[in-house]
């Protein structure tokens, strides 16, 4: 069974865990750890198949069965000091899942039927939380000439293990019941399609402040270290005081010089060797140096292209955010 569609799915149905969905890896973590906030954890549970109804030929159905473990706060209430307020939010709770999944065609091949709810159960419960599953099921065909699902679901194939959805949004991939654009929170989206580096292709000799050895020509900026000073190309960021960038810059031509680039004096990658190097860089303040330089004694120049710096916007779960050690 593929769990990442349900993942998804439960992610774009605005339930009150929000963006606090995970899977078995993110739950035997919590298991190893204290939560600090409520959340999901999506985890199979079963499969069942009956004999196979032909002598000549395949005709089963698989019977798949997922849970969904959640956390729950006994002491989310301040009022409430027995816990039933806990055992009462069950019913919203179940009410979203099953607003989210029941009667849902899951967008896999082979799929026999609509998601249906099979019953919760309490798996445990202290003075701070109570932890209890609801289950679903779904029926897959198997058939003779069953063929493996080839479909293309892109980023999806990495929900599995770290949940990160990347740029879901462009691929393409149609998904039964999921709207093509993300209606989340623009804080939740994905990696910022927004340029924040003017000119990073050097189409022209413009906006770069130019120190010592450096040039802008040829769709090309030149950085070297001649013996007179280290070669730098400077340019003014509008960022994020604390927020996440993903930095990136192509080089050329290096024959033992070394190209750094920093952000605001702090080093961000550094390279002795040519193509494409990226980075990532938590931003300190909201007006931002960005410093391309390169250093090394009578080197040559070196070429960079395809400067960029986006802001990361990812859909992670923090589980630093959401465990206490």
């Amino acid at each position: 069974m593929r769990l990442g569609y349900v993942v998804l799915k439960l992610r774009l149905a605005n339930t009150s865990f929000e963006n606090r969905i995970g899977g078995s890896a993110a739950l035997a973590l919590a298991l190893e750890s204290t939560l600090a906030q409520e959340m999901v954890f999506v985890i199979p549970l079963s499969e069942t198949a009956p004999a196979n109804a032909y002598d000549s030929g395949i005709n089963q159905v698989l019977t798949e069965r997922f849970g969904l473990v959640v956390a729950l706060k006994m002491d989310a209430d301040p009022a409430d000091k027995t816990g039933i307020r806990a055992f009462d939010r069950l019913h919203d709770v179940r009410g979203e899942f099953l607003s989210a999944l029941s009667g849902w065609e899951m967008p896999d091949a082979g799929v026999d039927s609509l998601v249906y709810y099979v019953g919760g159960r309490l798996l445990d419960f202290n003075r701070a939380w109570m932890w209890y599953q609801f289950e679903f099921e779904f029926q897959t065909r198997l058939e003779e000439m069953t063929q493996p699902d080839t479909t293309d679901v892109g980023v999806l194939n990495q929900i599995y293990a770290q949940y990160v959805l990347g740029t879901w949004a462009e691929s393409g991939v149609e998904l039964s019941g999921i709207p093509p654009f993300l209606p989340i929170q623009p804080d939740v989206t994905t990696t910022s399609e927004v340029e924040l580096v003017v000119n990073g292709g050097f189409d022209s000799d413009t906006v770069w402040t130019k120190d010592f050895n450096a040039t802008i020509s040829g769709g090309y900026g030149r950085v070297a270290d001649l013996g007179g000073g280290m070669g730098r190309l400077l340019q003014t960021l509008a960022l994020v005081a604390g927020e996440r960038y993903k930095v990136k810059v192509t080089c050329y031509g290096q024959t033992g010089s070394k190209l750094d680039l920093s952000i605001d004096g702090d080093l961000v990658l550094s390279t002795i060797v040519d193509g494409l190097k990226e980075a990532y860089y938590i931003a300190k303040n909201p007006s931002s140096l960005l410093d391309v330089m390169v250093s090394g004694v009578a080197m040559g120049e070196v070429l960079i292209d395809d400067v960029s710096v986006k802001r990361v916007i990812s859909y992670d779960v923090d589980m630093t955010q959401i465990i206490q050690k």
